[in-house]
């Protein structure tokens, strides 16, 4: 979609790593990402300044790309950027299995309803939400013989007693049936159990496989509401405060928002509903229509995709229980902890400086894969600078000069106006003359130790280490404040 460069790839990918194992651990945080990742693929250079005070926008920035500066600093070049990023992180996260099985149905589901204007774009959107589909179906393939919970069973036997089909009209009876199933199993939903709400849908006297566009979806809501909107208001809520603005800006499943805006706004009758039904002549219900479809389409969405019912009762299952669990958890505390977490790995397992060959592999085993590598032939100042900004260790192989290229890294950082300690990493060699006792070796060891003493205390607490190991034609740098 991006024409990535393979360098470039693995750059992305290297920088998502943390990201992607956070996926792994299944928290819940990685499930909003993906949402948000897709809602930001149908953002537009145009509107940059809109974005930039959107929560889905601000979460892309700090914890997809891992920019550390002001989000108001966006630039089109940064979204562009922030995209390539998104794009990479919902293939790599179905590329290797980290989503749940109902957040991959919602991801495809914003995927298929994305906005997007170019075509050749759009062609490629929609075979990545393919992808996401066929992975699970092949899921649902590999487990047919897991076992169904008891509860979801008895439910689902006695589903026709309840009578629902006569206590309320077909969308609100949809959204009665997902909250039903929500409260008997609130997670972790086996794909058995997925197919079990398609069942109850059909007991319901839903079709569940039957597609409907959007914009009659939520038309269709406004309409049967009426005398049934205690039941809607009950079916959409959970035990959380401020549930509307927890919706609003931290769920990015745009389907979801209507339905929770059409929630908040149907009893307002503001002065903007009555201003615009009396202008245009129409209902105050049409007003809604006409406000709330304007939003929806503000969201980024088309409201004229199509989505099989099922699906989209999996995509509200699904944000109901990110819904939940984001207000059980403190997301910035998590989050935060989790980054501090593998920065304090890589910091335990690297080494300030070793005193001979044999110690600096011992410190290499284990950490390698916190260091991104470059050669020396892809080194250019905007990678370097790009690395440095985002306080990424990085380490450059095969180095035909050395000193040229440690003089052109410690510049370019100090340009960032970081400070910088170089140093020689088998640095003890530099000093095993000394042990041969001439008076010769023992002045020239002499000299070398001081003014290594000299170097360290007048780059005392640096921000950015250069390790030379020039033994192995290797530089290491090494971003120290982790603090």
């Amino acid at each position: 979609m991006f024409n990535l460069s393979v360098k470039e790839t693995e750059y992305i990918d290297f920088k998502l790593s943390p990201k992607l194992d956070m996926a792994a651990k299944g928290q819940v945080m990685a499930e909003q990402l993906a949402l948000d990742a897709t809602r930001l693929l149908s953002c537009t250079e145009d509107r940059l300044s809109e974005y930039k005070d959107k929560n889905f926008f601000q979460r892309c920035w700090c914890k997809l790309s891992g920019k550390s500066e002001s989000v108001q600093n966006a630039t089109q070049k940064d979204l562009i950027e922030m995209q390539k990023y998104a794009w990479r992180y919902i293939n790599l996260l179905q590329e290797r299995d980290l989503m749940l099985a109902d957040t991959m149905i919602s991801v495809k589901n914003n995927l298929i309803t994305l906005s997007v204007e170019q075509d050749e774009v759009k062609k490629q959107v929609n075979r990545l939400a393919d992808k996401v589909y066929n992975r699970f179906v092949a899921l649902e393939k590999r487990v047919d013989n897991i076992e169904i919970s008891q509860r979801l069973h008895s439910w689902i036997l006695t589903l026709d007693t309840y009578d629902y089909e006569e206590l309320y009209p077909t969308y609100i009876r949809l959204l009665r049936v997902i909250k039903d199933f929500y409260e008997i199993k609130s997670d972790n939903w086996s794909i058995q159990e997925l197919k079990y709400l398609q069942k109850a849908l059909k007991e319901s006297g839903i079709q569940p496989k039957e597609q409907i566009v959007i914009s009659d979806f939520i038309s269709l809501i406004i309409d049967e509401i009426g005398d049934y909107y205690s039941d809607f208001d009950r079916f959409l809520s959970l035990n959380v405060d401020s549930q509307r603005a927890l919706v609003i800006e931290d769920v990015s499943s745009p389907t979801f928002i209507a339905l929770y805006q059409v929630k908040e706004n149907y009893l307002d009758k503001s002065k903007t509903i009555k201003i615009l039904s009396k202008k245009l002549k129409i209902s105050e219900k049409e007003a809604i229509k006409e406000v709330l479809l304007a939003n929806i389409i503000d969201l980024g969405l088309d409201i004229h995709a199509s989505l099989p019912i099922k699906d989209l009762a999996i995509e509200i299952l699904c944000c109901l229980r990110i819904m939940s669990k984001l207000h059980q958890e403190d997301t910035h505390i998590l989050m935060d902890g989790l980054e501090n977490e593998q920065i304090d790995a890589v910091g335990e397992n690297e080494q300030v400086a070793v005193d001979s060959e044999a110690e600096q592999v011992d410190a290499d085993k284990g950490v390698e894969s916190k260091f991104f590598a470059i050669n020396e032939q892809e080194i250019s100042e905007e990678l370097i600078l790009d690395l440095v900004n985002n306080k990424i260790n990085f380490r450059v192989f095969n180095i035909t000069d050395i000193t040229a290229t440690v003089d052109f890294l410690e510049k370019t950082i100090e340009s960032q106006k970081f400070s910088v300690r170089v140093y020689t990493e088998n640095r003890s060699a530099v000093l095993a003359g000394g042990l041969i006792p001439t008076g010769f070796t023992q002045l020239a060891a002499l000299g070398a130790g001081i003014g290594f003493a000299l170097h360290n205390l007048a780059t005392y607490n640096p921000d950015f280490e250069i390790g030379k190991s020039i033994g192995h034609d290797r530089i290491t740098v090494t971003y120290k404040k982790s603090s």
